[in-house]
């Protein structure tokens, strides 16, 4: 899992030992951002990136990073495992804002990634 910030922190790394004891698997998490994650993913470094943002934001951001990427949207399917409100102090006219913390997968994942994605939302529900 390789992505944004909020989503480790807030969502994957807290639930992380359930996660591996009920899928039996190891997951790596590396912290860059959503962009960074998504170039990951389609360079196949990881199974999944991790975003706080819509689809949309994420791929434009990715698109503004140096690495040379050919990300694909319309190849790229969003997991949200939880929203979340977020609030943005240097701008009290936003408010509160409601967030997607959640993975990208290219297409379906496979059936490791996507046992990891099942066991992250029913956790992040609790």
């Amino acid at each position: 899992m390789h992505g944004a910030a909020t989503v480790a922190d807030r969502a994957v790394t807290p639930r992380k030992s359930a996660a591996e004891n009920a899928t039996g698997d190891t997951i790596v998490i590396v912290v860059n951002n959503a962009g960074k994650g998504l170039i990951d993913l389609a360079a196949s470094k990881c199974g999944a990136s991790m975003s706080s943002v819509i689809l949309e934001t994420t791929v434009q951001g990715a698109k503004k990073l140096p690495e040379k990427n050919n990300v694909d949207i319309l190849k790229l399917k969003m997991h949200v495992i939880k929203n979340n409100e977020i609030a943005f102090i240097l701008n009290p006219k936003t408010g509160m804002v409601n967030r997607p913390l959640g993975f990208i997968t290219i297409g379906e994942p496979s059936e490791k990634v996507r046992r990891v994605i099942e066991v992250y939302k029913v956790n992040s529900q609790k």
